[in-house]
Order: structure tokens, then sequence, then C-alpha cells
């Protein structure tokens, strides 16, 4: 495990609201909030330990980008295309994103939650067939409330950061998806007697210092992330992404809350910050227009910025709260890949006897 000594994040204000406005929160962290660990010997020492972990998984489990982009046949599928995640999740839970703005520094556990739910919704979409089970999975039933709530529980992964104050570092909750807490659906949990239909602040805070009891931890550890890897540079993150496997990245870097006429946003400010990765842009008209690479964000503070929202050259509205980033002013940043899930069986459909037949 990486350094026990507690980076020294600013504690989330004890009088705020509970339900912070996302323009609040946005301004928490451009005053200096730290959500996440961006220092790099922190970062280095976090993603050496997360490697090592990752390595002793299994034979089909790599933690290094270019690797299992090599070994499973994907390098370079990306390139020139507009590649879309986030539809495949609206098709199946309309009005989940973005979800509710986050109301403690827990934008880690929002990062990989959002990042879990893409590559879980990809995989039902696309009909991908798991790589355990040989099968073709089904999309869990979700309380609408749930939806609203963005479908999947960040608090259930962030109840595993290990300490009882506020951020997290991104390699760690990715581990914590492998192992703990990966795509834990939003509904009440009679067994464990919680229910985590609605993400609330005190909620994602009731357990940090101490796990989750196991009444609990046993209903969370059921649909985990097989494997996990960490990407370096722009043809890993856009292959990745061009294949379904959505990413969850921290950083320091800062983004307008205003989005220009195809929905890209300028980078502006410091934010210690994770978000999720839902869509790459690599056509040419990108790198013609902004000479380079497009990334789409999708952030975890409610529907903080405006503007324009349709992709270029199509009728697809990105998701509320998301923004397109141009790839070299995010590239310093620290990306994990969640490469398959623990999904749900496929669902078997009613028999009908026709009338008049036994």
């Amino acid at each position: 495990m990486p350094s026990t000594e507690r980076p020294k994040f600013h504690d989330w204000p004890a009088n705020a609201p509970e339900e912070m406005p996302s323009s609040d929160v946005q301004k928490m962290y451009e005053r200096g909030f730290a959500g996440c660990e961006f220092r790099e010997h922190r970062v280095r020492e976090a993603k050496d330990w997360y490697c090592d972990y990752i390595d002793s998984q299994g034979a089909w489990s790599d933690p290094d980008g270019d690797s299992a982009a090599h070994n499973w046949g994907i390098a370079d599928s990306g390139k020139g295309k507009l590649s879309l995640i986030f539809p495949a999740i609206l098709d199946l839970y309309p009005g989940c994103l973005p979800g509710p703005a986050q109301q403690r520094g827990d934008c880690v556990s929002h990062g990989q939650k959002n990042a879990n739910l893409g590559s879980c919704a990809a995989e039902v979409a696309w009909g991908t067939v798991d790589q355990v089970t040989g099968t073709i999975e089904s999309a869990p039933e979700i309380p609408a409330e749930g939806i609203r709530n963005g479908a999947f529980s960040s608090s259930a992964i962030y109840w595993y950061r290990g300490h009882g104050g506020d951020g997290w570092y991104c390699p760690a909750s990715a581990a914590v998806s492998t192992t703990k807490a990966g795509c834990v659906v939003n509904k009440p949990y009679p067994e464990a007697n919680i229910d985590l239909t609605v993400y609330s602040g005190r909620l994602a805070g009731t357990y940090g210092r101490s796990p989750p009891p196991s009444q609990i931890a046993d209903s969370l550890d059921d649909h985990l992330i097989r494997t996990s890897t960490s990407l370096t540079g722009r043809e890993q993150v856009r292959d990745f992404l061009a294949n379904g496997y959505a990413i969850n990245h921290c950083g320091s870097e800062g983004w307008s809350s205003t989005r220009d006429e195809n929905g890209f946003s300028k980078r502006q400010g410091s934010w210690s910050h994770a978000m999720a990765a839902l869509a790459v842009d690599d056509r040419q008209w990108a790198h013609d227009t902004y000479g380079d690479m497009l990334v789409l964000i999708q952030n975890s503070w409610g529907r903080f910025n405006h503007g324009a929202r349709k992709i270029h050259g199509t009728n697809t509205l990105i998701p509320e709260g998301s923004f397109w980033a141009k790839w070299g002013d995010m590239a310093r940043r620290n990306f994990l890949a969640m490469s398959s899930v623990a999904g749900w069986p496929p669902k078997k459909l009613k028999e009908i006897i026709p009338t008049g037949l036994t």
C-alpha cells in the first residue's frame, strides 16, 4: 500500500448545507480545496503500488496500458474516430447524468463510479462477452430515484478510503472497485439495513476510518471491476475509450464553466479534482479546429456549466455537467481505465404459451 501518512486535504466545511449549490462546490475547489492527491511523488508511489497489485490479480490482468492495448488487439483502434461511451449509459438510465453535485470531498469516488458505470453500460449495450463467464450480460434494474442520483453508488466506494476525512487517490479507488465495491446499484439493501438510493455527503461519510462491517460489505462486492489499467499518452486514452473502457482521472487542472458552440471548454484555473472520461473525438475536424484530440470529461458538480452541447456533425448532445477538453490541457493527469465488469446475468424472457395450447 502507499504511505499511510495522510495528505493534508482541506476539510469540508462543517456548516456546509446538505445540498450545496454546484456553483459553491466549484468555488471551493477553485479556492484550494483538495479532493484528490496530485503531487508527483505521491501519485508515483500510489501508481507503483497499484501496478504491483493489478499484476498480482491474474494472467489476463495488465496494469500497463501499452501492453494491454497490444495484447488485447485494440492498439490504434480509435485513431481518427469519434468514440462515445455516454450514450450507452443514457440509453439504459435516462437522466442519470450528471447526477447530484458532490456534497463533500469525494470526487475520486464520483469519478470512479462514473467510470464503472460507463464500462458496465458499454458492455451491455455493445453485447461484449464477459471475459470470465463467457456470457453477454444484462443491465440491473434501478429505482427511478436511484437513477436520478447517478444510477450507481459513489458512497459505497468512498467508504473504503481508509481515513475519516476527505480526499483520496485514483489508483486506490480503482483497486477498491476490483476488490470491495465496484458497480453498486443505488437501491435499498434490506439484508444489510442500508439504503443507497439517494446520494448525500452524510451517507458518503458513514464509513472511512473503518470500513463497512461485513453485513454491509457482503452486499457491495457482487459486481466488481474485473481489472483496471493505468494509461499513459493520448493513444492509450483514445483506444481504451474507443473500446468502451471508461476512465477515471485525477489532476490539478481546472476548466471554464462555459462551453463554446461545440461543447468545448478552455483550460482555466486549478482544481485538485477527479473526473471521468466518457468519450473521445480524434476526427480531423477536431485537430483542425482545436489543434488536438478532444476528450469528454464528466464532472461531479451537477449542472455546474453551461453552453452548447451538440457534438459537431451529429445530433447527439453531450450530458449535462460535461465538456470537451483538449488533450494537451489534460495530458499530465493520472488515467485509469476500467477494463471489464462482473455484471448481471442475461434476463430470461418470459415464456408465452399461445391461447388454446397446453
